[in-house]
């Protein structure tokens, strides 16, 4: 899968697709963690009261309170992705300040109150835009570096390397994901549910669980 590309102007929802390889599930006996990146642990209390803030948020804004049961794993990525494109400006030495992120925020063309709605709709929390405003400037500065070292490239050519950047990132990191929200799928760069198999023998499912370790 490749990543397309985002434009400076910031577009809600946030889909950052990368190829990510090298992921793998959490044990079991990290109790209390969605996932672990690098030692960083995004803990299921953290994800759990991001999802009740944004369920009020749109219960204030009239929307329908219930976020479905993706809102949880979509979540989970959301947090990870944001410290790949960390460690990937860190690694590109591309210094993000917090008035380059106020700078990204403030080019918005959408007023707050839009913003708000857009965020609400998508089950971003308000209090998490900032974080989501840092990974779009990071994602822009990858992509000014990009188009200088390849000037007169296609737009191929740039994604392809854009996507390769953020895959290299990724697989120098140890990402390890909680399997109650499904496994990490390097085609497509997301977390995928797990599908359970009722035809699968018994002695399968042993050999998946000792895969996640």
């Amino acid at each position: 899968m490749k990543h397309r590309r985002t434009a400076a102007r910031v577009a809600l929802p946030v889909a950052v697709v990368l190829a990510l390889g090298g992921l793998s599930g959490c044990r079991t006996s990290q109790l209390g963690a969605a996932a672990i990146v690098d030692g960083q642990r995004i803990t299921v209390s953290e994800v759990q009261a991001t999802l009740e803030d944004v369920s009020d948020q749109r219960r204030r804004l009239g929307m329908d309170p219930e976020l479905g049961p993706e809102a949880a794993r979509v979540e989970v990525e959301r947090r990870v992705l944001d410290l790949v494109f960390e460690r990937a400006a860190v690694d590109l030495g591309i210094v993000v300040t917090a008035a380059d992120v106020a700078a990204t925020r403030a080019a918005e063309e959408r007023s707050d109150e839009e913003i708000a709605q857009l965020a609400a709709q998508n089950n971003v929390s308000v209090d998490a835009l900032d974080d989501l405003y840092r990974r779009f400037t990071i994602e822009r500065r990858i992509t000014d570096q990009i188009d200088k070292q390849f000037p007169g490239a296609d737009e191929k050519k740039l994604n392809d390397e854009f996507s390769d950047r953020l895959v290299r990132t990724a697989r120098e990191m140890e990402i390890r994901i909680n399997p109650r929200y499904g496994t990490f799928d390097p085609t497509v760069g997301q977390i995928a549910p797990l599908k359970a198999d009722y035809l699968q023998p018994p002695a399968h499912h042993g050999e998946n669980r000792t895969n996640t370790q």
